[in-house]
């Protein structure tokens, strides 16, 4: 097996795909990888964040609930 150097591109620097097959599954595996961990970690921030703004949306409406109750009791 030789090894010849890397080809080059047109700006003269070295082409940014390997060009052994297996190297090349491993890096679209790496990107993969990553890119199904980035997108895993953004929706549990989501779902994080959707959670938290409608626990405090019910505890919002349970004072205002709770104040307008009391503003009623008080004006009987």
């Amino acid at each position: 097996m030789t090894h010849s150097a890397p080809a080059t591109g047109v700006d003269g620097q070295a082409d940014r795909f390997p060009q052994d097959m297996q190297q090349l599954r491993k890096l679209v595996m790496t990107e993969l990888t990553a890119l199904l961990e980035s997108q895993t970690r953004t929706r549990i921030f989501a779902s994080t964040i959707s959670n938290q703004i409608l626990r405090e949306h019910g505890a919002m409406l349970a004072e205002l609930g709770a104040s307008l109750d009391r503003v009623a009791t008080a004006m009987r």
